[in-house]
């Protein structure tokens, strides 16, 4: 009986120690996506690089960050080459071969319509863009809009690169964008060609979380205690507002 009780709690101890540390890969999308993703005198910065930075230090994990095209990125995460994709709703990945596991929500991010000052109007209803040309990050889907896309109501105009959407909405090549909040509010901060851009009404709102390889799902628990305790703790809502 002594041995059993002893062997026992041998298991238990066992079970409640943490995995052991291991080598992740992400995957960054080629390109810049301010205030996410963007490289200064060559040095990647943003609130995605921060917040593997620090879920490094909570984890033990070693990250590692890895830039590719979005359809290379799609396919590696599908061969389990890469790890871990950030900034993911479930609804974005589901027709993927592997959809993947989902961490816990750590971002509530907004998709609104943006302008040039002189341009903008009140979007109330989906019929309020009906004749209109929208231009849209390539692969962002927006399920408010998307049947109106479809149907040609709203002609829809891709490009895969935000900056280049905004460009475009400045020299008035397109008079409206959909544009995540952040990404919009960072580039009218830097003034020049954007400092007349218009904010508009929220067209989305995603509830955010981390994509991982099902060959990582035992990862799943200790990845998650560490986003809550980060958000627990005001550590992420920093990142956040550091830029703001």
């Amino acid at each position: 009986m002594y041995y059993r009780a002893s062997f026992s709690a041998c298991c238990l101890l066992l079970l409640s120690l943490p995995l052991a540390a291991e080598t992740l890969i992400v995957t960054l999308f080629t390109g810049e996506v301010p205030p996410y993703i963007m490289k200064k005198q060559g040095k990647r910065q943003g609130i995605t690089i921060d917040l593997f930075a620090l879920l490094a230090k909570h984890t033990g994990h070693k990250f590692i960050l890895h830039e590719a095209p979005v359809a290379r990125a799609m396919r590696e995460f599908d061969l389990g080459r890469i790890d871990i994709e950030p900034g993911v709703t479930p609804a974005w990945r589901k027709h993927r071969p592997v959809p993947g596991l989902y961490s816990i929500v750590y971002e509530d991010a907004i998709d609104v319509i943006v302008f040039m000052g002189k341009n903008r109007f009140k979007v109330n209803e989906v019929s309020d863009l009906y004749g209109k040309t929208i231009g849209v990050v390539r692969g962002y889907s927006y399920p408010g809009f998307d049947q109106a896309f479809a149907e040609g109501k709203i002609k829809k105009v891709e490009n895969s690169i935000e900056e280049h959407l905004l460009k475009q909405l400045a020299f008035g090549r397109i008079d409206q964008i959909f544009l995540g909040y952040r990404t919009a509010l960072y580039f009218k901060k830097q003034g020049g060609i954007y400092k007349d851009l218009a904010i508009g009404d929220v067209v989305g709102r995603n509830s955010i979380s981390l994509r991982v390889h099902p060959s990582k799902a035992y990862l799943l628990p200790g990845i998650n205690a560490a986003l809550q305790k980060m958000l627990d703790s005001g550590e992420v809502q920093a990142i956040f507002d550091k830029y703001q």
